[in-house]
Formats: C-alpha cells, structure tokens, sequence
C-alpha cells in the first residue's frame, strides 16, 4: 500500500497479495482519500483503508517510479498512466 498526495488530494494505491499465486498483484487500484482519511493513515492500520476511499482506477504497478530511496515519492505519471475503474 502507498499513500502520497497528488494536486492536493489524497490517494490510496493497493497491490494485495495473492496468496493461491503467492505474488502481489499486476495492478495497483487506485482509491481517492478523502481528507478525512488522514486521522486513519496517522493512527490506524491501513488494512481497511481502501473502503474509506472511492475507487477511481488502476495501473500496473510494474509503470509506478519511485523515488532512489523508495521511500519518499513516486512519479507522477502513474495519474497519468491511470485506467479508469470500470
């Protein structure tokens, strides 16, 4: 799971795993916070957190670029590159 704030706006990315593949997921879904949702990312677990936000898309998660640390930020293009939820 990331959280990062783009134009503003919070955004949960959720790649679960798969335990029958043992592997993560392909995609990353792309859930929209909304503020609110700050409190639960500070004192929470974040286990819950997708159905506080509304799904808005998805993006393989093999196109999301992080930072050289992994820690701090991602490119900006995985809104970009985002398909709409269906």
């Amino acid at each position: 799971m990331i959280v990062t704030e783009y134009q503003g706006e919070l955004f949960l990315l959720d790649s679960r795993f798969d335990a029958e593949r043992d592997e993560y997921e392909d995609d990353f879904m792309v859930y929209a916070l909304a503020e609110s949702a700050a409190e639960m990312i500070e004192h929470d677990s974040w286990e819950h957190l997708a159905s506080v936000g509304k799904l808005i898309g998805k993006v393989p998660t093999k196109t999301v670029s992080f930072d050289p640390t992994r820690r701090a930020s991602i490119s900006a293009l995985v809104f970009e590159q985002l398909e709409p939820a269906s």
